[in-house]
């Protein structure tokens, strides 16, 4: 084998790996955390711990076991040489670039409306945007919102934000492959910036850098070698630069609302490093508290009403469902100790909907479902594949926190949106060059 073979090899073998070490990496730090937290948490029951580490492990063996499932294909493409695959992207990069400004101009058009629409609230965008705690319940008040106070502007405004979902899939990718005009693929991300300090919503500003960061990362498994090289070098510089200014976004929110609750309520202020180190614990760790609280309360299974109420919500909104039987979007807040929390991990919604057996069975279903997604992927490209390779890599990421693949209505939106881009501008394909 030569060193290119090796190269590829190392690649393959590494897009495979990489989610399963996500997984570990993340929930190894909760444990962590949590054996080592200055502070008091309620301790997680003995019920609790083999509900979290039966999932856990659930997860990681349906993961393994479709990669034992599929080790014969995958010998066959590392048996190749490189003069037999010859993996080469061929990508209308100039469609690419004009799409990326026909999304970015819808989702500007969406970001005014929107801001105007909140702003309408509190008597304008200026008082808006002057109390963010006010803002973030306003910001929730128009998403959660079923049939009663439901506005049809506003969700036309939050659908046109959300072309930038696809927007930043293009963007990750344009920006890999485009040797002088990559700037142009930042341009989703910067609009992903501007809605979250709109919205003053940090987890839309991660769900933004998943997604490009992670199409970035693995299309250059259909470049050549040298392009390979080169790609991967430009992502993780482009990593190492959104970690920080991802860090800096949340400090300086979390310090903007810190600084306004001690304003309302008369607190102390406390200094940033406590604000980190106390949000870092409560999200990381809480939220496995938080369910161990929750599976000691809960006995009235919802059997997919919960996993599907994004479905519901709109049979609701047209008539054809009991509004009030609809799960709520937000969940009730708990005591873990030291804090409240209303968010309780990827797992509640899986016991919530079936139970114990619910929950490994959904855990290991998940880890078999994500592997699959990977290895469709490799082998064959197409924006779908990569759209759902991103979303199955935000879900691990954001798995201490929810089961981020509930929004199925954004999700549908999102691929027919890939859909029409496909059918305007040309089908990306793929093709060996001799």
């Amino acid at each position: 084998m030569n060193q290119n073979d090796q190269h590829h090899y190392f690649t393959s073998f590494s897009a495979s790996l990489l989610p399963l070490c996500s997984f570990i990496f993340i929930w190894g730090g909760v444990f962590f955390l949590y054996f080592t937290s200055p502070f008091k948490y309620n301790q997680i029951s003995p019920r609790g711990w083999i509900y979290i580490c039966g999932s856990l492990l659930s997860f990681i063996i349906g993961y393994i076991l479709h990669g034992v499932l599929v080790i014969d294909k995958i010998s066959i493409y590392r048996n190749l040489s490189e003069n037999d695959i010859k993996p080469i992207i061929y990508i209308f990069q100039e469609k690419i670039k004009y799409t990326i400004f026909v999304l970015s101009l819808l989702v500007i058009i969406g970001s005014v409306w929107k801001l105007k629409i909140l702003g309408g609230y509190v008597g304008g965008i200026i008082e808006y945007l002057k109390n963010p705690i006010r803002a973030r319940y306003y910001v929730t008040l128009s998403s959660g919102n079923i049939v009663q106070g439901y506005s049809i502007y506003d969700t036309f405004a939050s659908y046109l934000i959300n072309f930038n979902i696809v927007n930043n899939l293009l963007g990750g990718l344009f920006f890999v492959i485009s040797r002088k005009r990559s700037l142009i693929g930042w341009i989703p991300l910067v609009l992903a910036t501007v809605v979250s300090i709109i919205t003053f919503q940090r987890w839309l500003l991660l769900f933004s850098i998943c997604i490009w960061v992670v199409s970035g990362l693995y299309i250059p498994l259909y470049l050549t070698t040298d392009e390979n090289c080169r790609a991967y070098k430009k992502i993780k510089i482009a990593i190492l630069f959104l970690s920080i200014v991802f860090a800096v976004f949340v400090v300086m929110l979390l310090t903007l609302r810190m600084d306004l609750k001690t304003e309302v309520v008369g607190q102390i202020s406390i200094s940033v490093s406590d604000i980190i180190k106390k949000n870092l614990h409560s999200y990381l760790v809480g939220n496995v508290v938080n369910f161990d609280n929750f599976i000691h309360r809960f006995h009235d299974y919802h059997y997919g009403t919960s996993i599907l109420r994004n479905i519901f919500k709109w049979f609701a909104r047209i008539g054809i469902y009991n509004a009030d039987a609809v799960i709520p979007t937000g969940y009730e807040f708990s005591n873990v100790g030291f804090i409240s929390l209303n968010t309780y991990s990827y797992m509640r919604i899986f016991y919530e909907d079936f139970g114990t057996i619910g929950l490994m069975i959904l855990s290991a279903l998940w880890g078999l479902f994500s592997h699959w997604i990977i290895m469709i992927y490799k082998a064959r490209f197409s924006l779908y594949r990569l759209f759902f390779v991103c979303l199955i890599f935000h879900a691990i990421v954001m798995s201490f926190f929810s089961f981020s693949l509930l929004n199925i209505i954004v999700i549908g939106f999102s691929l027919f949106t890939i859909l029409v881009i496909n059918k305007l501008t040309g089908q990306i394909v793929i093709y060996a060059r001799s």
